[in-house]
């Protein structure tokens, strides 16, 4: 290989390679296979199984304990082989819904922050607990109570 701006012989080397391939910010692939110019730097890597690559950053990302951020969440469902629509449908959520996550654009509540994580850890567990919405409560009916009389006037039962 030959470096396409100046035609030097492109060295192979290990080196950490920050992956911005994978669409998200934050991802350094150590000892990755690369090859660089001397005077230009790194041209190409050389990577064999991006999916299983792929896979250790979700397992990693599912691992994190603060909040997942847009990326991520994009990052996982389209690891998954998922679209927006199939993620909305898996969480009973809307696809604007999905849109909104994925865009930072309003904060994820608790309860969905830990379906997704646990959706996107093992959905065939998801899917088993079989998350439903409370049913709404009947109207809670009036409970009569008898007041039991008094006996004599009225200006006897009522306290001074």
């Amino acid at each position: 290989m030959r470096c396409p701006q100046c035609g030097h012989a492109l060295r192979r080397a290990l080196r950490d390679y920050h992956y911005t391939e994978s669409g998200l910010d934050n991802i350094v692939l150590e000892k990755a296979p690369v090859y660089a110019c001397p005077d230009h730097g790194v041209q190409a890597v050389a990577l064999r199984d991006v999916q299983g690559i792929h896979g250790a950053i979700a397992a990693a990302l599912l691992k994190l304990k603060r909040p997942l951020r847009g990326m991520e969440i994009r990052f996982l469902r389209k690891h998954r082989g998922w679209s927006q629509a199939e993620l909305a449908r898996r969480l009973s959520v809307t696809e604007v819904t999905v849109s909104r996550w994925e865009t930072e654009a309003p904060a994820i509540g608790s309860a969905n922050k830990q379906r997704l994580r646990l959706l996107f850890a093992d959905p065939e567990a998801f899917a088993a607990l079989q998350v439903t919405k409370p049913k709404r409560p009947k109207a809670i009916p009036l409970l009569r109570i008898s007041v039991p009389r008094l006996g004599g006037s009225a200006s006897s039962r009522i306290p001074a």
